[in-house]
């Protein structure tokens, strides 16, 4: 099964892309926080505002049961 891939920036150069797959991202900051107590790459990020024809924002309710950003 292949993994999602994302788009990852090292802190240290973040001019650069580096393309990776999600398991494999999220493996490797697990361990550079428990080496160095803090991240080394961050992904990008996509924001999207959505609204009803009320002017009320739309939200998406993360599971309580993910791995990260419950």
């Amino acid at each position: 099964m292949s993994q999602e891939i994302v788009k990852t920036y090292m802190l240290s150069n973040p001019d650069i892309m580096i393309p990776m797959g999600r398991k494999d991202f999220y493996s490797e900051q697990i361990h550079a926080y428990q080496e160095h107590g803090r991240p080394n790459r961050v992904v990008e990020v996509i924001n999207i505002f959505m609204f009803n024809e009320s002017g009320e924002l739309i939200i998406q309710k993360r599971a309580k049961n993910k791995n990260h950003n419950p």
